[in-house]
């Protein structure tokens, strides 16, 4: 019972978080942070839930079947303390300014490269590998993929020259992401292109494919020469991968995929085709101009066939282009994949928001077409109104059409837009701001005075920066023996290590709120709070933080060590707010309380104190 107030003081400060994160998120659509959100927030109701109720049955149980018979001591990671901190707390200041200086001083340092994928502009590429590609002689996961791309890039680093170019590399080493971009028809397809019609692949019409025994081998789990569905479920992953990183030079990237996967990669066939011009086209009802470059009149609409007049109404004073002879043939939806990758391609940017619609025109097989007809029309109509503009819209179009049948790149790429990073960095700046202030108001209303809040949300400011210059501070340590040794990576500010860092708050406060709830329970009916009440507080609270921070330390080093790089930056920022916020929860927050002498007074519950703070 004693405890219950600052269990439900801390975790509903924490599901305060939860809930700006959530809202602020949802305005742009962001799943990744919204989920996180609501994770988070389920991960403290449960875990209040058990804390509140499941243990309290496990005891009563244990108690009735009479296994536990005497008291429980609690494990005491210190003896009883009597430690007079606020006779310390000027040095503790001292020591908190030393590292909010540092802190700000490593983000003044690093500028804007401190900023990750979602804060920056940037550089998206999907990769797509061949069927029976290896990545380092295993089956290919988003790990290995990620892993094999960055030992390439270190390697073109170590050997180049030019300092910026390596800068790039650099770049590219500490902020690529890699992840799989999942097929939920993957299996199906590979049945029904390798398969013998039973639903399985054997070994003998692989290998006549002249496909990689190798890759077989490893999927064939039960060594029978034979794939089944369910090996096939078990063991085989996607092909296609998403690449994120701030690097924008796109040349380099899709240099560096290609010296790390060369054959693996699974490269566009270009098609040849011819752009039909002056003709009738009888199946359309549609009578092409001398150029190709055909205008969507209501002349045109008219014209045309039943089958095609509604589509070609829904473009018109748009472009029709009909292309012909396409070797090898295409379908419908194949040609659309093509014009949208190009569209999204940073030399189409202008293009890349047109509408557009591929239909089939003369069939080569059961879904493919020799000739298909493109229509597209501009995103902004008042770009017709000049020659110009017109000019500009119907060779980009003709451009991109032809880019979409000749090229052959391996990868597709398409450049981040830097207002819209600096969209999300505001949002997440005012995450945090919003957070500070209701974790301000809550306090107010449950302990009866704003200083409260102030207190443990100048707390969370100090962990916030602190944790941030920590961060910036890993783009010159992770280059030093010291970074080497410890695993620390050159890490940036992204929405993970946004989450980590209201995670840090969340934490932080949960610490501070049990050392304030003690510090009101001890004041009892006193109407200020003096520095030998602070004292006693924390003297009495200080194993039980310890003990929950070391705990959660030892979770959270297990992750950073052995979790993998997709949470290296996360862990990292969270092992830095275990210890910071720990810190701080005892050493800065509680001595405000008390105050700076003349910035914060001793009183707290209103007027008409007149017994001087004990130091």
């Amino acid at each position: 019972d004693r405890a219950f107030t600052a269990i439900i003081d801390s975790n509903l400060t924490t599901l305060l978080v939860c809930l700006f994160l959530f809202l602020v998120f949802k305005w742009v659509g962001m799943e990744e942070v919204r989920g996180f959100a609501i994770t988070l927030g389920l991960g403290v109701v449960f875990s209040m839930f058990t804390a509140l109720v499941v243990t309290r049955w496990i005891f009563l149980a244990l108690l009735n079947l009479k296994v536990i018979t005497r008291p429980l001591p609690m494990l005491r990671l210190l003896p009883k303390v009597r430690i007079n901190w606020m006779s310390k707390r000027y040095l503790f200041w001292a020591v908190s300014l030393f590292l909010v200086v540092m802190g700000l001083a490593s983000l003044f340092w690093q500028g804007r490269d401190i900023l990750g994928i979602e804060f920056s502009s940037g550089t998206q590429a999907m990769l797509k590998l061949q069927d029976d590609a290896l990545v380092e002689d295993q089956l290919p996961n988003d790990a290995l993929v990620r892993q094999a791309l960055l030992a390439q890039a270190r390697q073109s680093a170590e050997k180049t020259t030019d300092e910026t170019k390596k800068k790039k590399i650099n770049d590219l080493v500490a902020t690529a992401r890699v992840e799989t971009v999942l097929n939920a028809n993957r299996v199906e397809e590979f049945l029904k292109l390798y398969g013998d019609g039973s639903g399985k692949v054997a070994i003998g019409d692989w290998t006549a494919r002249k496909k990689n025994p190798r890759f077989f081998e490893l999927l064939d789990a039960n060594k029978d020469g034979l794939l089944e569905k369910a090996e096939l479920d078990a063991r085989l992953g996607d092909t296609t991968y998403q690449i994120s990183t701030t690097v924008t030079d796109v040349k380099l990237l899709r240099d560096t995929a290609d010296e790390a996967f060369g054959p693996a990669l699974q490269r566009r066939i270009p098609c040849s085709y011819e752009l039909a011009k002056g003709k009738q086209m009888p199946t359309m009802g549609v009578r092409l101009e001398p150029s190709g470059t055909t205008r969507i009149s209501g002349e045109v609409v008219t014209a045309a066939g039943p089958a095609y007049r509604d589509e070609l109404l829904d473009y018109e004073d748009g472009v029709l282009f009909v292309v012909e002879k396409v070797t090898p043939p295409l379908t419908v939806g194949q040609l659309q994949e093509r014009i949208r990758d190009i569209r999204l391609q940073p030399d189409f940017g202008p293009w890349s928001v047109n509408p557009y619609k591929v239909m089939g025109v003369t069939p080569a097989g059961e879904e493919t077409f020799r000739a298909l007809a493109v229509l597209a029309r501009p995103a902004d109509p008042d770009q017709l109104q000049n020659q110009a503009g017109l000019k500009q819209f119907l060779d980009g179009e003709a451009d991109v059409l032809d880019n979409a049948l000749r090229r052959e790149d391996p990868i597709v790429v398409v450049s981040f837009d830097a207002a819209i990073a600096g969209e999300t960095a505001q949002l997440a700046v005012v995450v945090v701001v919003m957070s500070w202030l209701a974790i301000v108001a809550y306090l107010w209303l449950r302990f009866g005075s704003v200083q409260w809040g102030l207190a443990a949300v100048i707390c969370l400011v100090h962990d916030v920066i602190v944790v941030v210059g920590l961060v910036a501070a890993s783009g010159w340590l992770f280059n030093t023996s010291v970074g080497r040794i410890l695993g620390v990576g050159s890490f940036k500010i992204d929405l993970a290590m946004v989450a980590a860092l209201l995670t840090v708050i969340g934490y932080s406060v949960n610490d501070t709120i049990v050392i304030f709830d003690r510090i009101r329970e001890n004041r009892g009916k006193l109407r200020t709070v003096t520095g030998e009440c602070i004292n006693d507080s924390i003297n009495q609270t200080l194993p039980r933080t310890l003990l929950t921070s070391f705990t959660t330390f030892l979770v959270v080093f297990i992750m950073y060590a052995w979790g993998g790089p997709g949470i290296k930056a996360f862990s990292y920022a969270l092992l830095m707010g275990i210890i910071f916020g720990t810190y701080s929860s005892v050493a800065v927050a509680s001595p405000l309380l008390l105050g700076f002498k003349q910035a914060i007074v001793a009183k707290i519950a209103g007027p008409g104190n007149d017994e001087p703070a004990k130091a």
